[in-house]
């Protein structure tokens, strides 16, 4: 459910305040969202496993203007029950994160703390307020607080590029793929999920949201599907 908007408008403006610094960041513009939300079927067949929203904002801090992204995880209830009486959705309240949130703080923390140069890292995270989604539920919204990236995210632009520097995106995603996958995580995305610095030939990962354990990289680079649908193969990497 992609599609359905479950970050609105109420968020742009809100304030969120961390403690280790002391500091107060505003969100300023919702630049993606994603959520695993359950249908009414999925609900009753799986009454245990929630669904979640997962909202990428840019943030600014209120003193200093510095600007970073913000991630926030927040369980949601079945499609088509958000505006029910609060008892149901209390009742749909669970404690733990949904699936596809922990693996993403899981895949975020781990590689922030094997100093990843691939990866957007986790400056600090908090647990927050309430969603309005969940009344009376033990979990609270998660804030996950990661570094700006460098450069610009890819898309079709790329292919406006001369052959070298498309070359060098290549090479430069074929180094922090492998990289990734050896640190047990493989995540799942588009051309739209990487971020392009060529000042530094740098390129960051960053759709975790839906990140799998790897499994062990055989010898030499080829794989099937591993980012998109895309296929890889040692000195032919030409899928974008």
């Amino acid at each position: 459910m992609e599609d359905k908007e479950l970050f609105n408008d109420s968020f742009i403006g809100r304030v969120i305040s961390f403690s280790d610094p002391d500091s107060e960041w505003v969100l300023v513009k919702k630049l993606r969202e994603f959520n695993d939300q359950s249908d009414p079927g999925m609900f009753l067949r799986w009454p245990d496993k929630p669904g979640g929203a997962y909202g990428t904002f840019l943030c600014q801090d209120a003193s200093s203007k510095d600007k970073k992204i913000m991630r926030i995880l927040m369980q949601v209830p079945y499609a088509g029950s958000e505006i029910a009486i609060h008892a149901e959705r209390a009742r749909q309240a669970r404690d733990q994160r949904p699936t596809a949130g922990q693996e993403m703080l899981h895949a975020y923390t781990n590689l922030t703390e094997l100093g990843s140069d691939f990866t957007p890292r986790v400056s600090e995270r908090k647990d927050g307020q309430t969603s309005r989604y969940r009344p009376r539920s033990r979990w609270t919204d998660l804030y996950l607080f990661l570094e700006k990236l460098p450069g610009k995210q890819l898309g079709p632009w790329f292919w406006d590029l001369e052959r070298e520097e498309r070359d060098r995106v290549r090479e430069a995603f074929e180094s922090a793929w492998t990289r990734c996958c050896r640190a047990g995580f493989r995540p799942y995305g588009w051309l739209t999920r990487l971020f392009w610095d060529g000042d530094t030939n740098r390129i960051d990962l960053y759709n975790f949201v839906e990140a799998a354990k790897s499994i062990p990289i055989m010898s030499g680079w080829t794989m099937n599907g591993s980012f998109g649908g895309w296929w890889f193969r040692p000195g032919r990497i030409d899928a974008f």
